[in-house]
C-alpha cells in the first residue's frame, strides 16, 4: 500500500499545492487547494474548494 507522499508523488503535479481545511460546527467542512507558490494576487482566483462528503483521499484515487 501506497503511503499518503507516495500516492502524491503518483499524480505527477507541475506545481506543488497546498491544501487548507476549514472546520465548521454547523456545515461541512471545506477543503481548499491552491498553488503553494501563487502570489496573493494569484490566489483570489486560483483555487479550488470542495465540502466534506464530495472529495475522497489521493490513496484512493491511485
Amino acid at each position: 500500500m501506497e503511503t499518503t507522499g507516495d500516492a502524491w508523488a503518483a499524480l505527477d503535479v507541475a506545481e506543488p499545492l497546498c491544501c487548507i481545511v476549514e472546520p465548521y460546527e454547523d456545515e461541512p467542512d471545506e477543503c481548499t487547494l491552491f498553488p503553494l507558490n501563487a502570489s496573493e494576487e494569484a490566489r483570489l482566483t486560483t483555487w479550488i474548494s470542495a465540502a466534506e462528503g464530495s472529495f475522497v483521499s489521493v490513496e484512493e484515487m491511485c
